[in-house]
C-alpha cells in the first residue's frame, strides 16, 4: 500500500505537468494567433494599395496586390476582386478560372456571392481565346506527349479548346526516338479558335547515322602522290651518293693496299728475305676492298640514277591534265564535285 506521501508527490506532479501544458498551449495558440494578425494585417495592406492602384488606373499594378492579399487571406471579396482586375486587364482566360474559384467557394461557404460570380463567369465563357491540340489521324506515337505553354495535356483532352489568355502561347510534341516539333500559336482578340494538328513526329537520326556514310574519294590530295615520290627519289639517290661514297673509299684502300704490296715486292719476283705471307694477306685485302669498292660504287650509281629519274618524273598535279573527284557530307546527304585540269 503507498503511502500518504508518495500519492501526494503523484499529485503534485500531475498538477505541475498540466499547467506546464496549459502555458505551452497558450503560448502555441499565442504564436498562432500572432502569425494570423500578421498575415491578416499584411493582406489588408496589401488590398488598399491595390485598391489605390486600379483607381489610378493602373490595372497591371493592382492585380498582383489583390493576388498577394488573397494568398495571405484567403477571403471570398479578395478573390472576387481579383478576377475583376485580371478581367480588366485583358487577361480573360485567367480572370475566368478564378471567377470559377470564387463560385466554388461561394457555393461551400453558402454566400449569396455565389451568384454574382456565376454571372460573370457566364459573360466570359463567349469571350474566351482558345487552343485545341490534336494529332493529325494516326499521329498518335507511342509514349507521345503534348504541352501547352509547358503543361502536359492528357489525351482526353485533345481537341477539347482549352481557354489561354491573349498572346503567345507555344505548344511542343515530343516522344522517345522522335525528333519533337514546337509550334508557337499567338492568339489576339476574343472568342477566338485556333487548332494545331500535330503530323507524324519523324524518327530521331541515331548519333551513327547523323553523318551519312561516303565514298571515300581517292587521292583527295592530288598533291600527294608526286610529293611521296619525290621524297622517295631524294631519298634513294641520297643513299646511292652514300654507297658511292663508301665504294670509293674500299678503292682507295685497295690502292694503299697494293702499294704496299709493291713495296714489298718492286719487281716480279719478291727479293730474298721478304715475309710472303704478309704479302699474300695484302693480295687477298686488295682483292677483298676491290671488290667491295666495285660494288658499292656500282649499286650507288645505280640508285643515284634512279633516284633522280623519279625526282624528275613527278611532276605536280597542276603540270598535267586529268580530273580531280572531291566527295563531301552534306546535312542531306552526300555532295560530289568533278573539276578538270588542264
Amino acid at each position: 500500500m503507498r503511502s500518504r506521501s508518495s500519492v501526494w508527490k503523484v499529485r503534485v506532479a500531475l498538477l505541475v505537468g498540466t499547467v506546464l501544458s496549459a502555458q505551452y498551449a497558450s503560448v502555441g495558440s499565442a504564436s498562432a494567433d500572432d502569425g494570423d494578425r500578421v498575415a491578416h494585417s499584411a493582406a489588408v495592406d496589401l488590398f488598399d494599395a491595390a485598391e489605390r492602384a486600379l483607381a489610378a488606373g493602373k490595372v497591371a499594378e493592382a492585380c498582383p496586390k489583390y493576388a498577394e492579399s488573397y494568398r495571405l487571406d484567403p477571403q471570398l471579396g479578395v478573390l472576387l476582386h481579383w478576377a475583376d482586375c485580371l478581367e480588366r486587364d485583358g487577361k480573360l482566360a485567367t480572370a475566368y478560372a478564378r471567377f470559377r474559384d470564387a463560385e466554388e467557394l461561394a457555393t461551400r461557404r453558402g454566400d449569396a456571392r455565389q451568384a454574382f460570380a456565376l454571372s460573370r463567369i457566364r459573360s466570359l465563357e463567349p469571350r474566351l481565346n482558345r487552343i485545341v491540340l490534336t494529332t493529325e489521324g494516326a499521329a498518335w506515337s507511342e509514349g507521345m506527349n503534348l504541352t501547352l505553354d509547358g503543361v502536359l495535356i492528357a489525351p482526353s483532352s485533345f481537341g477539347i479548346g482549352i481557354a489561354v489568355d491573349a498572346g503567345p502561347h507555344v505548344a511542343t510534341a515530343t516522344a522517345p526516338g522522335h525528333e519533337s516539333l514546337r509550334v508557337i500559336v499567338d492568339v489576339q482578340g476574343e472568342g477566338s479558335v485556333a487548332r494545331v494538328a500535330f503530323p507524324i513526329l519523324p524518327p530521331r537520326a541515331s548519333s551513327d547515322k547523323s553523318q551519312p556514310s561516303t565514298p571515300q574519294a581517292r587521292n583527295s590530295d592530288p598533291n600527294a602522290s608526286y610529293q611521296t615520290r619525290r621524297i622517295i627519289g631524294i631519298t634513294a639517290a641520297s643513299v646511292g651518293v652514300v654507297a658511292a661514297g663508301i665504294g670509293a673509299g674500299f678503292l682507295v684502300d685497295m690502292g694503299n693496299q697494293l702499294n704496299a704490296r709493291s713495296e714489298l715486292c718492286p719487281a716480279a719476283k719478291c727479293p730474298p728475305g721478304t715475309d710472303r705471307e704478309e704479302v699474300r694477306e695484302l693480295e687477298r685485302d686488295a682483292v677483298r676492298s676491290q671488290a667491295l669498292g666495285l660494288g658499292f660504287v656500282i649499286g650507288g650509281v645505280l640508285a643515284i640514277t634512279g633516284g633522280v629519274g623519279l625526282y624528275l618524273v613527278s611532276t605536280p598535279s597542276h603540270h598535267r591534265s586529268g580530273a580531280a573527284l572531291d566527295v563531301r557530307s552534306t546535312p542531306g546527304g552526300a555532295e560530289c564535285r568533278v573539276s578538270w585540269v588542264f
